[in-house]
This record gives structure tokens, sequence and C-alpha cells, in this order.
């Protein structure tokens, strides 16, 4: 008889009756990719009002945010009285392990694709160790397409579908947690192998994950070049500066079936001060802001609060 694994991604802030419809977690598509398949997988996004409590389950792990970890830790207690091991991967776990120790059979810090598998091989010994933690970040050419056939529920799950293409990111934010996770160097997957995922795929709108789609510039006209015969329409997120910084770009995201950006604005209260934080001011950021919005794409924009220079005026000053 096949083992049962449940795959979770736990609600933020949990209370009965919340629920809605979401991006699914990619953590879990990953994850499931590198299941192999003499397990039963049953992957669960509990901010859609999917139930975490199931039957008959053999090991359970969990891809948690600082947001989730809390109700994480609940889910973990319910199923360790129960003598079924938990494992805990994902951001929060990665920068704070110390947190999970404890509550939890097994910690993952980092990228979890490379380790699953010794995961899986321990669990099935009986000799889960209380962290693992890969050698090294994962060679792109190996990462493997979600499980697309898992991820999405007709009553929870949002039309589109998510592909990465990319991880890492060349800035070193303080706010941010990509570099934690997928490192500082900007990789790569093999541009044929991200065509074929978003060939294979029903849905006629893609999410990018990427943290930077046009991180690298020649990746992505190779990767928008082969986007533009698969006639998909999609969305993604990509900083500012490089996206309105070579406009032929710009025009062959929009050929390649681009509908917007998802772009960090940061602060708008502190633009006068050189760094990472990009454009220069107010007019800049307003200025390439319109260039993108000229060719068509919607704009989606996020501001951060929290910085050193934020007083308690912060929110109506960026208003």
């Amino acid at each position: 008889m096949k083992k049962r694994v449940l795959l979770i991604s736990t609600a933020q802030n949990y209370t009965k009756g919340h629920g809605g419809k979401n991006t699914p977690c990619a953590a879990l598509g990953a994850i499931a990719a590198y299941t192999p398949s003499n397990y039963d997988l049953i992957l669960v996004n509990e901010q859609n009002n999917e139930s975490v409590y199931h039957d008959n389950i053999d090991l359970v792990g969990f891809s948690a945010m600082t947001c989730q970890i809390k109700r994480a830790i609940e889910i973990s207690k319910y199923y360790r009285a129960l003598n079924i091991p938990t494992v805990i991967g994902g951001i929060h776990a990665t920068v704070r392990p110390e947190d999970t120790y404890g509550h939890f059979d097994a910690t993952v810090v980092g990228e979890g694709d490379s380790v699953w598998g010794n995961v899986l091989a321990d669990f099935e010994k009986g000799e889960l160790k209380k962290i693992y933690k890969a050698d090294g970040l994962i060679d792109m050419a190996k990462v493997l397409p979600f499980r697309h056939d898992l991820l999405y529920k007709k009553k929870t799950a949002l039309s589109h579908a998510i592909v990465q293409a990319t991880r890492g990111c060349p800035y070193k934010c303080e706010f941010c947690s990509v570099t934690d996770i997928f490192g500082s160097h900007y990789r790569t997957r093999p541009v044929e192998n991200v065509a074929a995922e978003v060939k294979s795929l029903k849905q006629k709108l893609i999410f990018f994950i990427d943290d930077n789609i046009m991180g690298n510039h020649k990746y992505a006209y190779s990767l928008f070049e082969k986007l533009i015969p698969l006639k998909k329409a999609w969305v993604g997120q990509a900083s500012l500066e490089l996206s309105v910084k070579d406009l032929n770009l710009l025009k062959l995201a929009r050929k390649s079936g681009c509908q917007g950006l998802f772009i960090g604005i940061e602060s708008v209260t502190k633009v006068n001060t050189p760094g990472k934080l990009g454009t220069p001011s107010l007019k800049e950021i307003s200025k390439k802001i319109k260039i993108l919005r000229d060719h068509g794409l919607i704009v989606n924009t996020s501001v951060i609060y929290g910085f050193d220079h934020d007083d308690q005026y912060c929110f109506e000053k960026t208003v």
C-alpha cells in the first residue's frame, strides 16, 4: 500500500470561515514534483478553506512564511499527537529555524528541491534528522516543472497557472527574503524547459512567480521569443528600473503576451537617498510607470513600511 504524504500551506491568521480563491503555493507544487510516484500525495492550501485534517496520513510537510508559522505549529501538534511525523520548510524555517525546533520532527533550511529525497529516505527508515540543508543551490537545469495536476482545484484555485523561470536576485534589499532563500546570484532555467512547461498547461493565463522576470535581459529576450508562438497571456514581477531600461524588450514582453507587472516601489518617502531602492525621485517613478502603462501594461505597485526613516505619518505621506 502506498504511503500518504500531506503537503500543507497554512492560512494566515487562521479564523474559521475564512477563505477565497488564491494563487496556489508554489513550494507545494515544487516539492510534489520531487516526490516519487510510490507515494500518494495530497496538497492543501488552507487559505482557500481546504481542510488540513485528513485520515490515514503517514507524513505531513509544511511550507510557511512568518505569518503562517503559528498555524503550522498548531497543525503539527495535532499530527504529532497521532505519532505522524511532520516536516517544516519555507521562508520562516530558513531564516529562523530555531523557532521550529521541538514543534516539528524535521526542519528544511533553504531550497527544498535537492534535499526532499533525503527527507523521504530517512522517513522510510524512521530516522528523520532534526535539520536538512542543501550543500549548495540547485542546478536550474535540474528544476522540475510544478505538479500542475495537483495544484489547481476547481472550487478554490484561481484560473491562472504558475510557472517559475528564474531564482535569485542581484539586489540585497534589507526587507526582502529572496536572497536568503534563493541566493544573490540570478539563476535561470533553460528557456526550452520553461516554454515546454507553459505549452503543456491548459490555462490561458500564466503567472511567472519569479521575483524579477527581467533580471537578466539576455535571458528575458530568449524567453519572450519562445512564448510568442504559444499565444498565452502572462503577468509577472519586475523591478521598475530594469523593466523600462530597454524599450525593445518591453515591446517584446507585450508581444509575448505580457498583460501586467507587479512593481516594487518600496518607499516614496525617502527616494532621494542613493542605494538599492532604485529611482531617485517621485518624478522619475511617475515617468517610468507611465512608460509601462503606455505600452499597454497594468501596473500593480507595492510599498514597504517599517524602514528606519518611517515615522507615524509615513502612510499619509505615501498617499
